[in-house]
């Protein structure tokens, strides 16, 4: 008989490396509410908005294709690590250069006008890109252990420094608490980044990182646009504390989102080899058994959201804000619909469909033009909420037409390796 540790211990690091990423993210959002107000907070949770659309773009042009791609472009150059490395050097210099334009584009555009300097952007934003770029890599090389030691080294080390600043009584501002994060991020990210030696990439890796990742990188650009229009619009109409609000109810789900976020590192490589050695059908009864699975676990944890809704809040926000808490009301269903999309979405990476996500996305991004302002508007924090969960609705009913063709298929061949 297998002992227990060795059996599940794969699962459990991953499980612990999210676990900790997402709880110390948790924390500081309850940490920059209470200490600095929901004004401050709202302008973070914009920077946060911002950060999700840039490695949205990395992980399309870098991180994805390297999961499915590597052994392919490992036979066909020596120094391919070497070069997927240069892609994200390239990557880090094109947000330094973006960002100041970005800022100016929402000071003179948007009713944001208290956002922290460039420098502290822009570190924070780089950093959080190369965090995310070693976790995946060292994912995809089966280095569970060192991923998770890293991150636990870079996670702790933020809230243990924003901690011991305010054990010293020192003033807390925005600008100063992105520093501090960006340092944490860098300064273990840097090191283990140039010790790959960055190699400016051949025309070979260029391309083919481009042919699976275009799609990938408008859906990018789609998604942020389709999962973040009524956020953005709410913003601008009644101010950052509307983000604010929003970010609070994302982090509260966010908890329940580890399971979640760990199957993002650990099933798309799985996917990958059955896909490989056994066919479409078995690779999507796989995911369809995950599927059905997780609804199970993720309609319990909606259930308990809605009932506790107010017990939730207040523990860890205070009571200063507790008449947003029937924004749970919309975040648990919003919870369901995400976790549904996951394995429809690991399937149509793994069959190369990848266009179907930007044809979704072009769907989404389109209704949230035509609507946001208008939902948003009219009706508020509920508009907002609204938005949010109907883009999810819609876009995991497209992947599920998508995919109908493969359970269709009368003969299944199987790849070799």
């Amino acid at each position: 008989m297998i002992p227990f540790w060795i059996k599940y211990r794969a699962k459990i690091y991953i499980l612990t490396d999210q676990g900790v990423v997402s709880g110390v993210n948790f924390l500081m959002s309850i940490l920059l509410v209470r200490l600095m107000g929901l004004h401050d907070f709202g302008a973070y949770a914009l920077i946060l908005i911002a950060s999700q659309g840039l490695l949205a773009i990395n992980q399309g042009l870098i991180t994805k294709p390297f999961q499915s791609l590597s052994e392919d472009l490992k036979q066909g150059s020596s120094n391919y690590m070497r070069e997927l490395a240069g892609l994200q050097l390239f990557y880090s210099i094109m947000i330094a250069l973006l960002v100041p334009i970005g800022m100016y584009v929402m000071i003179q555009f948007g009713n944001v006008k208290d956002l922290p300097s460039i420098g502290a952007v822009t570190c924070y934003l780089i950093g959080y890109c190369l965090f995310d770029y070693s976790r995946k890599l060292f994912y995809a090389r089966h280095q569970i252990v060192k991923t998770t030691i890293k991150d636990v080294v870079v996670m702790v080390s933020q809230g243990v420094s924003v901690g011991f600043l305010l054990i010293m009584n020192y003033q807390l501002t925005l600008d100063k608490v992105l520093y501090v994060l960006s340092a944490c991020f860098l300064l273990v990210e840097f090191p283990l980044f140039f010790l790959q030696k960055p190699l400016f990439p051949s025309r070979d890796v260029i391309y083919k990182h481009w042919m699976f990742g275009k799609w990938m990188i408008g859906n990018a650009v789609l998604q942020w646009f389709s999962g973040n229009l009524f956020i953005t619009a709410g913003a601008t109409i009644a101010g950052s504390e509307v983000a604010g609000v929003i970010r609070i109810g994302q982090s509260i789900i966010g908890v329940f989102n580890v399971m979640i976020q760990a199957l993002e590192n650990y099933i798309p490589p799985v996917a990958a080899r059955i896909f490989s050695q056994e066919g479409t059908k078995t690779m999507l009864h796989f995911l369809m058994a995950l599927l059905q699975k997780g609804v199970v676990a993720i309609l319990a944890i909606s259930i308990l959201l809605i009932t506790f809704r107010d017990e939730i809040w207040t523990f860890f926000y205070g009571v200063d804000h507790i008449e947003y808490t029937y924004i749970m009301y919309w975040f648990a269903p919003i919870l369901l619909f995400n976790f549904i999309g996951f394995p429809l979405r690991f399937a149509l990476r793994t069959l190369q469909k990848t266009r179907a996500l930007f044809e979704a996305y072009v769907i989404t991004s389109f209704f949230g033009f035509a609507t946001s302002s208008w939902v948003v508007g009219s009706y508020g924090l509920h508009g907002i909420c609204f938005g949010l969960l109907i883009t999810q609705v819609m876009m995991q009913l497209w992947y599920a037409y998508r995919l109908l063709p493969f359970y269709n298929e009368k003969q299944i061949v199987v790849r070799t390796t």
